[in-house]
């Protein structure tokens, strides 16, 4: 591949593997420990008939983050994927020392060269087609099942909604799986693996990562392509592109979808 001096990131061995899985493990933590958090809130003030917090654990048993935010407002899933972002990225930053990391270059957020976002924004259209043809072939083999993308678009109608979850979808979420499952998985595994081996391992964890059996090939695609993305272009900012256009025509498509079907 061209410009592996410019990825420090890319490095043998440049990072700690204790301090990768540490960072990382903490990070996903808080995450999750944020985004089931607002989850509790949301069911306190919405449901004050449940007097105890092993009833508001039942009533959300079974629904993740993602597919109990469908009941909620645009801008309260806005705060809600902003805050868990936020999450994650305050303990990367806490914990960079372990890897050790100083700066956003030696992380992988590289100052883009010129074509690194074009490219990012192509390589994602091409990634989202491959992906919907892998879905396809899957429909055809067994029964579709809905997506969260798909609860979320039947819940939230109007061009205010769909602005506050394009921003959700196509601006926080790839910063935060992108420096998540590529900036610090994916660069964990490279430096100690081939790059294809590293790209198939860390995209079938961020499939894993989405609690979606039946999006499990699609979403392995994606990752695997965004991780491609990142170690072509050598910058975060080009597989967040990626991330950001596959996102983006997803929810565009859903929404003008449910529109037209209405």
């Amino acid at each position: 591949m061209t410009r592996a001096s410019s990825a420090p990131a890319f490095a043998p061995r440049a990072w700690s593997g204790a301090g990768v899985a540490l960072v990382w493990t903490a990070a996903f933590a808080a995450f999750w420990a944020v985004s089931f958090g607002v989850a509790i809130a949301w069911a306190e003030v919405q449901h004050p008939e449940f007097h105890s917090f092993g009833q508001l654990v039942h009533f959300l048993r079974g629904t993740r983050f993602g597919a109990g935010a469908v009941f909620w407002s645009p801008g309260l899933l806005l705060l809600a994927v902003t805050a868990r972002t936020g999450a994650a990225l305050l303990v990367i930053y806490w914990l960079r020392g372990l890897l050790p990391v100083r700066t956003l270059d030696e992380f992988g957020f590289r100052r883009p060269a010129p074509g690194d976002i074009a490219y990012g924004v192509w390589m994602g259209i091409g990634i989202m087609i491959v992906a919907a043809a892998v879905l396809a072939v899957q429909d055809m083999l067994v029964h579709p099942k809905a997506s969260t993308w798909l609860a979320i678009v039947h819940f939230h109608h109007g061009p205010v909604a769909y602005v506050l979850d394009i921003i959700g979808a196509s601006v926080v979420t790839p910063i935060a799986e992108e420096t998540l499952f590529r900036g610090l998985l994916y660069a964990g595994l490279v430096q100690r693996t081939r790059p294809f081996v590293a790209a198939i391992a860390s995209g079938f964890i961020f499939a894993a990562f989405h609690f979606n059996v039946y999006g499990l090939l699609g979403n392995m695609v994606a990752g695997t392509g965004l991780a491609y993305v990142y170690y072509k272009r050598r910058t975060l900012w080009a597989s967040c592109a990626s991330h950001a256009a596959i996102n983006f025509i997803g929810f565009s498509f859903l929404y003008l979808g449910h529109l037209v079907g209405r």
